[in-house]
């Protein structure tokens, strides 16, 4: 698809200020004198700086790829800023939609301009100039020019995607200690095996996964539990666990309160927690941590599974924002799934994971889920 010049220039017109300005920088970093700026135009070259002839080669140079470093480095920590803001890029608020456009627009403009190469071409090919900076500054000029016809393949702007994708995928790779760090269960006090597909106190009863008669449809133990102030559906019981981070400082710094509700099927299929957890006010919550923190927990807690793959969806919960998470795992060949519910409003973060074998039927594993409710007259 073709579109003009000017109109990719306007629509991206922080790249070009941007990019002017890293060779006004350069120039004065320099000492070169400048004697004309245009920062931006509608026309051809959309901006432009004139300048002296600087004093050695290598400042000719440097002039003129500085927009290259300049442009890639804002255009990389506006990606760092912008992403975090809200984790689902599939409901990016209007900041998070900004910084992304300025990020990109600001990246996609780092590449020397043709103007640029025939002014380095010129420096390096005048007489005097040393052999190295003709063995450096030569194949510069060819990749500028290359690149200034990639341009019409959208190399820019697929390189200033590239640039902001990164700062994202850097952001996600060191995202550990956000808002739901803490799992509802200590990986090493998890009581599911999927490995027997029994509580692990019970690992002398049924050995292998079979349909589960406590997870029927028509079964009469279905009913609402309560659990604080979460409500459920579910055929089985929930009893409170005891505080087991009330002795861990790590937790303890950044929760005020953590409440931990079980049950689980007769046969084992099926374990669910509710938690809730009340952070101090200067942690910072995060759904979308939750999310990871959890997935990493659950399937931390038995082997092989150290980076699980997850997925995540943007919903609601009474109102509040919300994600339902999906994710698997295996231990001595046998496989387990994870579903869970993560609903945040202020400091309060309320998880519902249903951990289950292939035993339990999806739709009543859908059913728990869908019947969660937060009653706010007993929120904190």
């Amino acid at each position: 698809m073709f579109i003009p010049g000017f109109l990719i220039s306007i629509a991206t017109f922080p790249g070009v200020v941007v990019h002017e300005l890293a060779h006004v920088a350069f120039c004065k970093f320099t000492d070169t004198r400048i004697l004309k700026v245009c920062y931006f135009r509608v026309g051809n070259p959309a901006g432009y700086v004139i300048h002296e002839q600087p004093s050695t080669v290598w400042r000719h140079i440097l002039i003129g790829v500085g927009p290259f470093f300049v442009n890639t480095f804002l255009g990389f920590m506006l990606g760092i800023i912008a992403i975090p803001m809200h984790m689902d890029l599939g409901h990016p608020t209007p900041p998070q939609l900004l910084l992304l456009w300025l990020g990109v627009s600001i990246a996609m403009h780092s590449f020397p301009s043709t103007g640029d190469a025939r002014s380095i071409w010129h420096a390096v090919w005048s007489k005097g100039t040393p052999i190295s900076a003709r063995l450096i500054g030569s194949p510069l000029v060819v990749v500028i020019f290359a690149g200034a016809f990639g341009s019409i393949l959208w190399l820019d702007a697929l390189y200033g995607l590239g640039v902001v994708g990164a700062a994202g995928a850097l952001q996600k790779a060191s995202r550990r200690d956000y808002a739901a760090t803490p799992t509802t269960r200590p990986p090493s006090q998890l009581d599911f095996d999927p490995a027997t597909a029994v509580p692990v106190e019970d690992t002398a009863a049924v050995r292998q996964p079979t349909a589960d008669p406590s997870l029927a449809v028509d079964d009469a133990r279905w009913g609402t539990r309560r659990c604080e102030d979460v409500s459920l559906q579910a055929p089985f019981p929930f009893q409170r666990d005891p505080n087991m981070f009330a002795d861990v400082p790590q937790l303890t710094s950044i929760l005020s309160r953590y409440d931990v509700y079980t049950g689980h099927t007769a046969a084992g299929t099926c374990y669910v927690t509710v938690s809730r957890l009340v952070y101090r006010p200067s942690t910072t919550t995060n759904l979308d941590g939750a999310v990871e923190g959890a997935a990493r927990g659950a399937t931390n807690g038995v082997p092989g599974d150290a980076t699980p793959d997850y997925k995540s969806v943007h919903t609601r919960v009474d109102g509040m924002d919300a994600r339902r998470a999906t994710w698997h795992g295996s231990a001595s060949g046998h496989e387990f799934t994870a579903d869970g519910l993560f609903v945040l409003r202020d400091h309060t973060l309320w998880q519902v994971q249903v951990i289950h074998t292939p035993a339990s039927p999806k739709s009543d594993v859908e059913r728990i889920l869908s019947s969660v409710h937060i009653n706010p007259s007993f929120t904190q």
